[in-house]
């Protein structure tokens, strides 16, 4: 932008359909405490800023809005402050009625992820609910609170309106909508649906398939809330072939949202060299793959004897590699995963994106497609089209979405085969916004739930400093490299919370910012937890389905696997306080308890453990079961 005021930007179905750019000066408060400058803003536009050597009185600046009930804002901007110890600053977004009364407003509070911003840089930002009919006036005010002094930067204030709801799209549990028997589910996200303030049961929904007789078959849900709708059906009932599955939902005979899929009912299931079981288990060449891997910078010898040995299988290096570097890769056994995930938007990166799946697609060492790294939502609609581009060109390897935000989750589904988060809590608090290790049990969470169970869960623990990447002034709390028991613990975390992959970052930035003894202590830990993870592959990948755990809390990750005739049970504290919590399993175990790692749970009967869990202890117990014949 030429001069930092207001963007006003259009987005429906969290799909970007950007307006032009509607610039505002922002009305000042006449207390010469703010003014526009030249060259402030964070690259070197025209910004706000505010400056008082003395505890400042009331009055902000403000722009008008024009708001379209029914619909939802989201609202950011850049702060970059230089205040007294206790100065608030503050964003708002604010709705008002004809006589000026004020109907709801929505509070900016600095945004805890992972976006590297530029020195002392913040970005502030929140979403409103949706806007009540009877809205005749709006604005988005910012200030430093009365008493507050100092010297403070405003820039880059957005606006993006967001359809007040929408459906879709229609997944399945079957890997790319094609399966040949058993039971599929079909789910359809809904967005927005808890902001209509109609009830549930005021809705009318139903699915439609075409039976095996050929005639089209219209359903009601297996489930139906205000976040999504879901059919479970057995594939033997459905035609074979390729057909359309559809959903629509309405209230009061007003339509809400209609959404289609194309399914297949095949013989056989497509033979592929990578591709993602019923289980949600990758298979590679037809054996299962525990994905064990680090983020990297570029594929060089010198790089790889650094990292070789190790118990890493894989590599996904930032800089796009090239066919030499996968016969480099190759060589020493490791699998790689090809990053599609910027330059969307370049002339002529359609046409790159063809020439490099068709040049790379029939390598031995490509793992899949890495097409998003912590996009924000504005962009799905650019990500989901770069993934229907390169699986049309290859359905031989899956995708795969990294967000830092478990929020986004959702917004991306429909363009990703594999979903990942990577909360990376270590460095990452604010002054009054503290974000604890638990958010990475918490994040893990939310990724399997927001993505339905439908896709696997490959998570990218912290092996890094913040101040590696946040250089300069910056308020976050305690930026330091993570202990060992720390990379463990939230490694631990992942699994716990559903992960069937682990990739940390970064070797690179290992690489830069430890050198010699330094450097090997550091990779010597973390190829220590590695090697602790791939001890376990084997029940990660269990054939056998897994035991349903009852009983966990927000702070205690618990997880079951069956493999060998034994049943695996891990708990994880994810707190930094100790925890007790008492789970139960669905099935009987008898015998003794092996203890594998931590302190074993008292058993309180064949299928109830008691755990003192002590701050972020981890647990791992291998138990028989008792089958009932």
């Amino acid at each position: 932008m030429s001069k930092t005021a207001i963007a006003v930007f259009l987005c429906m179905m969290a799909v970007a359909a950007f307006a032009e750019p509607l610039s505002k000066d922002f009305r000042l408060p006449g207390n010469g405490l703010y003014r526009y400058v030249e060259g402030a803003g964070m690259d070197g536009s025209r910004a706000v800023v505010f400056e008082s050597s003395s505890p400042c009185g009331t009055g902000c600046p403000s722009v008008s809005l024009d708001l379209e009930a029914g619909s939802r804002y989201s609202f950011t901007a850049l702060v970059k402050a230089e205040v007294a110890k206790g100065t608030v600053m503050q964003l708002m977004l604010e709705w008002r009625d004809g006589n000026g009364k004020r109907l709801g407003s929505a509070y900016g509070n600095p945004v805890n992820d992972n976006e590297v911003l530029p020195d002392g840089w913040l970005r502030y930002g929140n979403t409103t609910a949706v806007i009540p009919e009877g809205v005749k006036s709006a604005g988005l005010y910012f200030y430093v609170g009365q008493g507050g002094s100092g010297r403070a930067v405003f820039d880059r204030f957005e606006v993006t309106r967001l359809n007040a709801y929408s459906a879709g799209p229609l997944l399945s549990s079957s890997y790319q909508n094609v399966a040949t028997g058993g039971v599929v589910r079909f789910v359809v996200p809904l967005h927005g649906f808890d902001g209509l303030k109609i009830p549930e049961d005021r809705f009318e929904s139903f699915f439609t398939y075409r039976g095996t007789d050929g005639v089209v078959r219209k359903v009601k849900p297996s489930k139906f809330d205000l976040d999504h709708a879901e059919l479970s059906i057995e594939v033997d009932g459905m035609a074979m072939g390729t057909h359309q599955v559809g959903f629509s939902v309405s209230s009061s005979g007003r339509s809400y949202g209609t959404v289609c899929a194309k399914f297949t009912r095949a013989v056989n299931v497509p033979k592929r060299k990578v591709w993602i079981d019923p289980k949600k288990r990758l298979i590679v060449d037809g054996k299962p793959f525990f994905m064990l891997g680090m983020y990297w910078r570029k594929i060089t010898p010198e790089e790889l004897d650094a990292f070789c040995p190790s118990p890493f299988n894989t590599v996904l290096p930032c800089q796009r590699p090239d066919r030499a570097q996968f016969d480099l890769c190759r060589e020493r056994g490791l699998m790689m995963c090809y990053p599609f995930e910027h330059r969307y938007d370049e002339p002529g990166e359609a046409t790159n994106v063809v020439r490099i799946v068709k040049e790379l697609k029939d390598h031995p060492a490509l793992l899949l497609w890495y097409l998003n790294d912590e996009r924000p939502v504005s962009m799905v609609r650019q990500v989901t089209a770069r993934h229907d581009l390169v699986l049309s060109l290859d359905d031989q390897h899956p995708t795969w979405t990294m967000c830092d935000h478990p929020g986004k989750v959702k917004s991306f589904l429909g363009s990703y085969e594999i979903i990942g988060a990577d909360a990376y809590p270590i460095g990452n608090s604010l002054p009054g916004y503290p974000f604890p290790i638990e958010n990475v049990l918490k994040y893990a969470r939310i990724a399997r739930e927001s993505s339905y169970g439908l896709y696997p869960l490959w998570h990218v623990p912290q092996a890094f400093s913040w101040s590696w990447f946040r250089k300069g002034n910056h308020e976050h709390i305690d930026m330091r490299y993570p202990t060992r028991e720390e990379i463990r613990q939230m490694t631990w975390q992942y699994i716990a919370g559903g992960a069937n992959g682990i990739i940390y970052y970064a070797f690179n930035a290992l690489r830069d910012n430890f050198k010699g003894a330094e450097f090997v202590e550091k990779w010597n830990e973390l190829k220590e937890i590695a090697a602790e993870v791939k001890g376990f592959e084997k029940v990660f990948l269990s054939e056998e389905d897994a035991p349903i755990v009852k009983g966990v809390t927000s702070n205690v990750g618990v997880r079951a696997w069956r493999y060998g005739g034994d049943v695996w049970l891990l708990a994880v504290n994810a707190a930094r306080v100790p925890q007790d919590v008492a789970i139960s399993l669905d099935c009987t175990v008898s015998g003794g308890m092996e203890k594998v790692f931590g302190t074993p749970p008292v058993r309180k009967d064949a299928r109830t453990f008691c755990y003192s869990l002590k701050p972020l202890e981890c647990v791992l117990v291998r138990m028989v079961e008792k089958r009932i014949r």
